[in-house]
């Protein structure tokens, strides 16, 4: 069985995953027109979805983590009257 998941950090995992896999699927798309169609507009294109991708998908990263940090539960970290 699967840990349980806080539904927030459920559905904002799934938004950014949606997200990431949408721009690089776009990108895609504009590396093969490239390809297609050698223009310097379309080279244009590609490079600047391609980077936009690769930084859009780093911060979908650090989104989820940060989600799964803002959402943890004292049983997680320890109980702060327990320490000395």
């Amino acid at each position: 069985m699967k840990d349980w998941v806080h539904p927030a950090v459920r559905r904002g995992t799934l938004w950014f995953k949606i997200q990431a896999i949408g721009l690089g699927g776009l990108a895609a798309i504009f590396v093969i027109l490239a390809i297609l169609d050698r223009t310097t507009k379309t080279l244009i294109y590609a490079i600047v979805a391609c980077i936009v991708a690769v930084v859009l998908g780093y911060l979908a990263r650090r989104a989820i983590k940060q989600l799964r940090y803002d959402y943890r539960y004292e049983e997680e970290e320890g109980n702060p009257a327990d320490q000395p």
